[in-house]
């Protein structure tokens, strides 16, 4: 038998891939696109974060992974070499649509600052590497700011339409009132209430009731803040479910239930935009899943569209800024000035060699709220 020229063998096997639908996609890491919040060096967060946009030779997105092992990686350290710190850098995140999450988690503080080089192979990407001028400060550092400062630098919206529209049927908040009345109605066996009071930057509670350990959660998140700028307030805590934000997150389509109850995010989302609605008694939950197979291409439209939505307004610094904007307006509305109540513990920032750190940020004098 008569053997084929290579040239034409090679043709041959080109012909093959590309009529088996697997065209090679090349990345230009140059021309590739890096941005986030973990590039600021102000920006605090408990794992700091950013994204890349794998871009092709032609100055395209790419719309899906690259093929095969992606190859990028980024790699984050002291740009003193006196500077020995410890910082976890896991793999890049792959969401599957062209574009990866980057992170990284900080240990201890740096002075001098920290070189990020974010790389495509041993090629840089974009403007790699990037210098984030010290201090640079991790997050169990307890170096509060202005909280103008804080808010600009993190980028909060100035206004958040839930909290206004939450807060309208409170124009005061009576502490007195609230001490006498929400223990009785919370605080027994059945319920659990944890009682707070922020006062001069430390953070105070009371546990009410029996099943009480979600107070870990709550604990964390108002130590951290109180880590980070500077305010007064006394407010009530409990526990809420969070498993909607994870769904408009993903790859999926969501099919939401009418329902009474809300998070902040959702007056952002709109039915048939960024998630297919259903009734409340499900009654027409098989037509809506029927409708999804039916129309696959706008039902596609619609999860990328939630999935989009739900990446920007779920930040984790975003909500840092909503908390903070909770707080201030939960302060602007009481009628007497917080105090540490009787039955409260102080909840202390740690003090173990997690914490350790040098704060060069010039204290603020104290606002009162």
């Amino acid at each position: 038998m008569r053997r084929l020229p290579r040239a034409l063998l090679l043709q041959l096997r080109l012909a093959l891939l590309v009529a088996a639908g697997a065209p090679e996609v090349l990345v230009s890491a140059p021309r590739s696109l890096v941005w986030g919040p973990g590039l600021q060096a102000a920006v605090v967060l408990p794992v700091r974060y950013f994204y890349l946009q794998a871009v092709n030779s032609e100055g395209q997105n790419l719309t899906r992974s690259p093929a095969g092992e992606t190859p990028f990686k980024v790699v984050v350290k002291s740009l003193s070499p006196k500077e020995l710190v410890r910082i976890h850098v896991p793999k890049p995140l792959d969401r599957n649509d062209g574009t990866f999450l980057m992170r990284y988690r900080m240990y201890e503080t740096v002075d001098e600052g920290l070189k990020i080089e974010v790389l495509y192979g041993d090629e840089h990407v974009a403007q790699s590497p990037y210098i984030l001028k010290g201090p640079v400060y991790h997050e169990y550092c307890e170096c509060p700011e202005d909280p103008q400062a804080w808010q600009k630098t993190l980028s909060c919206p100035t206004k958040e339409p839930q909290i206004a529209k939450d807060f309208a049927s409170f124009p005061s908040i009576n502490l007195q009132q609230m001490l006498k009345e929400v223990p009785k109605r919370f605080g027994d066996e059945r319920g659990a209430i944890v009682h707070y009071t922020i006062l001069n930057n430390h953070v105070y509670r009371r546990s009410l009731g029996k099943y009480t350990d979600f107070k870990m959660f709550s604990d964390e998140i108002l130590l951290s803040l109180t880590r980070k700028y500077k305010y007064q307030v006394n407010v009530d805590g409990t526990v809420a479910a969070y498993r909607y934000p994870y769904l408009m997150l993903g790859d999926s389509l969501v099919l939401k239930q009418d329902s009474p109850y809300y998070e902040h995010f959702y007056m952002a989302l709109e039915p048939w935009k960024h998630y297919v609605p259903i009734k409340r008694n499900l009654s027409d939950l098989l037509e809506k899943v029927k409708w999804a197979k039916e129309n696959d291409e706008e039902a596609k439209k619609i999860a990328k569209e939630g999935q989009l939505m739900a990446r920007d307004l779920l930040q984790p610094h975003r909500l840092y800024c909503y908390y903070y904007q909770v707080l201030q307006k939960y302060a602007e509305r009481q009628s007497s000035k917080p105090e540490v109540r009787d039955g409260m513990e102080l909840v202390p920032q740690p003090e173990d060699s997690t914490a350790i750190c040098q704060c060069h940020r010039k204290k603020p004098s104290r606002e009162e709220l």
